[in-house]
């Protein structure tokens, strides 16, 4: 129920995918073709755990071939339960299948494939030879590690300021180049990071873009963020969350 009986949607498990090496799922439960929104956000999970060669160990009432119950025995009540489900937020009306519910039979039925084939030694080894070959921590991770100081009575809460160890992590992490500037493209991927840390998304309009490097460009009109006026703008500003 915690994690595919609420609205959660695909950014939310790419934060769990990218924040965790290893996932535990207990008590997967039988789920009927009435639970049409519940399946989505199964198939969701597990595609994504999957495709971020994430560890997963999980418990289940039943084998998992017999996870999804295919019963031909629709009352009234689950008629309504599927038309009430046509509005979630993860699917539409567009996406509900009129006939028979096959895209969640063969997308299950993948899913399935996918939970047995992440049991054999092969996934385990390709993802100890992908965590090898990944450098840095998740963005998720990262910043999640950082020593900020946030008031959680305020919608918008700003994380007060970023210590001189955090920032130097910061510096570090995004002078790709080490070239002792941070350039347009550098900037780019460090305001999409953070913005998948804050918001739960990758997307940074270009007029973001635009005034984060303004407000970062060091006095002089220079048009360069050096280490000096990136070290002055996040121990002023920090990084801004919502909550």
């Amino acid at each position: 129920d915690d994690l595919c009986g609420k609205p959660l949607g695909p950014a939310d498990y790419y934060a769990i995918a990218s924040t965790f090496h290893t996932v535990f799922i207990d008590d997967i439960p039988v789920l009927p073709l009435t639970k049409l929104n519940q399946m989505r956000r199964f198939i969701t999970l597990i595609d994504t755990l999957y495709d971020q060669g994430v560890v997963v160990i999980a418990s289940s009432e039943v084998e998992m071939d017999n996870l999804l119950a295919l019963d031909d025995n629709v009352t009234e009540e689950s008629a309504a339960d599927l038309r009430i489900q046509e509005t979630d937020l993860l699917g539409t009306a567009d996406y509900v299948p009129t006939q028979a519910n096959v895209d969640e039979v063969f997308a299950f039925d993948r899913t399935i494939s996918r939970l047995h084939e992440m049991q054999k030694p092969e996934y385990l080894e390709h993802v100890k030879v992908r965590k090898s070959r990944t450098k840095g921590t998740s963005p998720v991770r990262f910043f999640s590690e950082m020593e900020v100081q946030v008031d959680s009575s305020q919608i918008e809460s700003i994380h007060s300021s970023l210590s001189e160890t955090d920032i130097k992590k910061l510096w570090e992490r995004y002078d790709s180049n080490k070239d002792g500037k941070i350039d347009t493209e550098e900037l780019k991927i460090m305001l999409s990071e953070i913005t998948l840390y804050t918001s739960g998304h990758k997307h940074v309009p270009k007029e973001v873009l635009e005034a984060t490097q303004k407000a970062l460009y060091t006095r002089d009109g220079g048009n360069i963020i050096n280490y000096e006026s990136f070290s002055e703008y996040f121990s002023k500003f920090g990084i801004t969350c919502r909550y």
